[in-house]
């Protein structure tokens, strides 16, 4: 298999290490903006009782040395930003960022919500929320954006979006059917696909599979983050049971067009000096960036992004 190649920065962020109320984590950062050399972001958090509320942080962007270095400028991991939703809401039991994009004078944060059908089976939905330009919270939609439908029939989620001239994109996480692993319990099947919408809070149905799995035994090919170098989309995502590990790894593909992307071969993302066992072993839920000229990737490691996030990179030019 084909590698693409990217470097650790050294940076690790978890939420404990900052907290008063023994919250931790960092689960599925997203970038709001970047000014200047200031990454405005959010990400998951975790309470005691491993539900998860969304927080803002801050972090630094320098260039030594031709290497990036990132510093924590701004944080309050134990403010709860965005918070769970009541009973019986989407975002009950827990609640992280998926995805932002500037729509007019406002950004549009697209949410991953987690119900209490987690109790028996895993379910998702994604929400939208709205932050004003300094990134106040202005309003919190109650009911999901993205929600299985007779096309994803068990759930959809984990959207990434995007606007060209013509519509959004919304890429994001299909799930079909659920498979069994013994002992009454079972795994989730999923792919991601594609629709389209001319607006950013009502989205039609209607999709196209962009990366289905490549053989039975894949069954989590998830968190899809696009970004588009010298007239080519690359479009990373994590899946589990595959050639190089039984657990999640990140791959990539690219194209000129993102209908060709099913025809197209996967790409190994292969982090270099990674010795943190805890994301040596696990690598998922990449969310890609460009500052400079360089590609950037947040990262979460084992345990669903209670073990913190790390940030590798790479430069465009080499892709």
């Amino acid at each position: 298999m084909k590698k693409i190649n990217f470097k650790d920065s050294g940076f690790f962020f978890d939420a404990s290490q900052f907290s008063n109320k023994k919250r931790f984590g960092g689960h599925a950062p997203v970038i709001i903006d970047i000014i200047k050399n200031k990454l405005e972001m959010v990400l998951g958090v975790y309470e005691e009782r491993n539900r998860t509320y969304i927080s803002r942080i801050t972090l630094k962007i320098d260039i030594e040395n031709n290497k990036p270095k990132f510093s924590v400028l701004n944080q309050n991991v134990d403010n709860e930003f965005i918070k769970r939703g009541d009973i019986g809401s989407y975002s009950e039991y827990g609640i992280i960022p998926s995805c932002s994009i500037k729509v007019k004078n406002r950004y549009a944060l697209y949410t991953i919500g987690f119900d209490s059908r987690n109790k028996e089976i895993f379910h998702v939905a994604s929400g939208l929320a709205y932050l004003d330009n300094k990134f106040n919270l202005i309003e919190h939609l109650p009911g999901p954006v993205l929600e299985r439908s007779v096309n994803d029939a068990c759930f959809s989620s984990s959207p990434f979006v995007f606007k060209d001239s013509k519509s959004f994109k919304i890429l994001y996480v299909s799930s079909s059917h659920y498979g069994s692993i013994g002992n009454e319990k079972y795994h989730h099947y999923y792919s991601i696909k594609m629709r389209e919408s001319q607006s950013e809070n009502i989205i039609p149905i209607n999709s196209i599979e962009l990366i289905p799995p490549t053989n039975s035994l894949e069954y989590a090919i998830a968190r899809p983050s696009l970004t588009f170098i010298d007239k080519k989309y690359f479009l990373f995502y994590c899946k589990r049971i595959n050639e190089i590990s039984n657990d999640y790894m990140i791959f990539c593909r690219k194209s000129k067009e993102l209908k060709d992307f099913p025809q197209k071969e996967d790409y190994f993302v292969s982090i270099n000096n990674l010795n943190d066992k805890n994301f040596s072993d696990c690598q998922c839920y990449p969310n890609i960036f460009r500052f400079e000229k360089f590609l950037m990737m947040f990262i979460n490691g084992k345990k669903y992004g209670r073990t913190g996030f790390r940030i590798a990179y790479c430069y465009q030019d080499d892709l």
